[in-house]
């Protein structure tokens, strides 16, 4: 017999298996099964990864408390927090014997998935701290009530949609790698604005920032190191980067265009940088945007 919980989200707690008719080949952002529960150190909830298919888990804590173990190393994930698990690999993850745990999780498969959650979890491992209101975290919420909130008699869903879904999904979550870190200076919080009112003059150079800012070249590049976190170069490729890739997804400018507004008078240069920061070329993210359109059909 099912119990049933106060919930985070006020919604009923169900899981969902996807099961694709396949009338479209290019499967690279595949939604295999998705849920919203709650476990009780009575459930039994216990799932090593060494042995399942190639897949990739996002699983985002809402209330109470679970444990990932990666290796022999153990680390508790608190409401507010996510997992990013790659599978088949050395990691388990489990309900404790004091709390309950609350969260909401996709199963998500696909190379472009798969290349996605390789990058990141090199640069941010495997447990992230992300808001509620946060895109990634909304995102998979919104999801989550589509399927719920779907009518009875409508037993299929659109697979290029949910695959339109699962790469806008992808998307905000790479770009947590591209957010700055607040709280700073004055004097770096004005030269980050002039960065991002500037960002399309391709001369714009390190030692104007610093005549701006009223320091040696050197010294500036240390202060704003110090409190953003990366050098002034990388922090104006990140707000480039990020500025393109929104254009990318919510335009029709060509992309020799986007690559002159954000700073970059050679389509070449630019598509290597793009590359380099997202993962995939600028061509590539717009390629897969169009073509994931709205027609038949994934059966629930």
């Amino acid at each position: 017999m099912a119990r049933i919980y106060q919930n985070a989200l006020g919604i009923q707690q169900r899981t969902f298996g996807m099961t694709y008719v396949r009338t479209w080949p290019n499967h690279r952002f595949d939604l295999s099964a998705m849920g919203y529960e709650t476990r009780t150190p009575s459930s039994r909830y216990d799932w090593p990864c060494q042995n399942r298919p190639e897949a990739v888990l996002f699983q985002y804590t809402l209330a109470g408390q679970g444990f990932l173990q990666v290796g022999k190393t153990e680390q508790p994930i608190h409401a507010g927090q996510a997992m990013l698990i790659p599978m088949p690999s050395d990691v388990r993850y489990y309900v404790g014997q004091e709390s309950k745990w609350e969260f909401v999780w996709m199963m998500l498969s696909g190379d472009g998935v798969i290349a996605m959650n390789n990058q990141l979890v090199s640069q941010l491992g495997m447990r992230l701290t992300l808001p509620l209101h946060s895109p990634p975290v909304q995102q998979c919420v919104d999801l989550y009530r589509r399927l719920m909130n779907r009518k009875k008699s409508d037993s299929r869903l659109d697979e290029y949609a949910i695959n339109q879904l699962i790469h806008h999904w992808c998307l905000s979550l790479r770009q947590l790698t591209l957010e700055p870190v607040t709280s700073i200076p004055q004097e770096v919080a004005m030269v980050q604005q002039w960065m991002a009112d500037q960002m399309q003059d391709s001369q714009l150079r390190v030692e104007s920032l610093a005549e701006a800012a009223g320091y040696s070249r050197f010294h500036f590049s240390r202060i704003f190191r110090d409190a953003v976190g990366v050098s002034p170069y990388q922090y104006l490729m990140q707000l480039r980067m990020r500025k393109a890739l929104e254009l990318l997804t919510t335009s029709d400018i060509p992309i020799k265009q986007i690559a002159n507004e954000v700073g970059f008078e050679e389509v070449t240069w630019f598509t290597t940088t793009f590359k380099k920061h997202i993962g995939q070329t600028p061509g590539g993210v717009r390629k897969e945007q169009r073509n994931m359109g709205w027609s038949e059909a994934v059966r629930l």
